[in-house]
């Protein structure tokens, strides 16, 4: 199926055209006026969005697919639901490391879940060097115009995933990853601080294009890949956006409406309910930008990341 960010020609559509998206289903949570309350709900709507995506063969079975794996518990149920279905499922996991740093928080978490889910999994360790190239490499597909100290970090980390999927046998041309569950169930600190939850979440699904969109749409589109969003789902936006903010943000713990229906789905409470880093330092590749940048003489991140244009 093609994603909402597509035109009918595979491409990213442009910030007019999302924007124009996002009002129009915002419309058609306003004008229902229908309030969600159920995990129940939840559950299933996320997993008709995540089946949908699974591409099929000729003879309607399904093809293997890839998940960006962090541990947390998008990236987890997502995975959990293509294993339940009979998917065949290879999650990769990246992470940073060296002499002095100890293994990266994403790949310690991930491995013990998919020891215990029966997951299929592929770690990538990147060192110094490693991590340098990886940045260099990165920058010339995000582009100038998108880089900067976050997407740098986070494509990074899908680039080193997708670098290596790209090598491995099967072939796999579908990757699922978690976007668009942080502005849909509120996981971010600045949800919180915000006078009116669900207007930021709506603001979010806005800026996602210039944030996520563009980046993620532009590494994907480099390898050839199939980048599979299940949260930016129709139906699931719609769905996710009538439950109120009380149930998004409930007890001190974000998304909680979207781990109460993960553990519905059978994911353990523990790691449903999970704390979540950002990409960029669940996976350590910040605390490697911080270090290549003092080993360069340099101020700080953001001027690393302007020399990787020289």
């Amino acid at each position: 199926m093609r994603e909402l960010f597509l035109n009918n020609n595979d491409e990213l559509v442009s910030q007019s055209e999302w924007n124009l998206i996002v009002d129009t289903l915002r419309n058609r949570v306003d004008s229902s006026k229908e309030i969600i309350e159920s995990k129940e709900i939840i559950a299933q709507k996320l997993k008709e969005a995540v089946l949908k995506r699974v591409p099929k063969n000729l003879v309607g079975e399904y093809e293997p697919v890839g998940v960006l794996f962090s541990g947390g518990v998008d990236s987890t149920i997502i995975a959990k639901i293509l294993f339940d279905e009979g998917v065949n499922v290879f999650c990769y996991t990246v992470g940073f490391q060296d002499e002095e740093t100890k293994m990266a928080d994403d790949v310690i978490v991930s491995k013990k879940i998919s020891r215990l889910l029966g997951l299929k999994q592929k770690i990538v360790l990147l060192n110094f060097e490693e991590a340098h190239e990886l940045f260099k490499r990165t920058a010339k597909i995000i582009t100038k115009e998108n880089a900067n100290v976050v997407n740098i970090g986070v494509a990074g980390v899908e680039m080193a995933a997708l670098e290596k999927a790209i090598k491995d046998e099967p072939e796999i041309k579908t990757f699922f990853g978690g976007l668009g569950s942080e502005e849909l169930f509120a996981g971010y600190l600045r949800h919180l601080k915000a006078d009116d939850l669900q207007e930021e979440c709506w603001n979010g699904l806005h800026t996602t294009y210039f944030r996520d969109l563009k980046r993620d749409y532009l590494v994907a589109k480099h390898f050839g890949i199939n980048l599979a969003t299940p949260f930016l789902d129709e139906e699931l936006i719609l769905t996710a956006m009538k439950v109120p903010a009380s149930l998004k943000y409930k007890s001190e713990v974000k998304k909680h409406i979207l781990r109460e229906a993960s553990v519905y789905l059978g994911l353990a409470q523990e790691f449903s309910f999970r704390p979540k880093k950002a990409a960029q330092y669940g996976s350590r590749l910040n605390n490697a930008m911080h270090k290549l940048a003092v080993r360069n003489g340099l101020d700080d991140k953001k001027e690393y990341v302007e020399k990787l244009f020289d």
